[in-house]
């Protein structure tokens, strides 16, 4: 509930999920021991694709690192 209401809302406001979206979410979040590769168009919403199931595994009583996200390219990190 939480994570929907801030998508949603500012300063994100998305309304729905893009193509990659829609396909890797549900696949991402039903195998989270899995790998996952998924190519796409810049600009086509791959970051959300990866890190909206990222938050969603994480569990606010660990307090430890539970996501790791590793970039190749400056231009997800900045």
């Amino acid at each position: 509930e939480w994570l929907i209401s801030n998508l949603t809302g500012m300063p994100l406001m998305y309304e729905k999920p893009s193509i990659i979206q829609a396909q890797s979410i549900p696949l991402i979040v039903g195998n989270r021991n899995q790998n996952f590769i998924f190519q796409s168009k810049n600009g086509s919403g791959k970051t959300g694709a990866f890190a909206v199931p990222a938050v969603m595994t994480v569990d606010p009583t660990i307090k430890d690192y539970q996501v790791i996200i590793l970039a190749h390219s400056r231009e997800l990190i900045n």
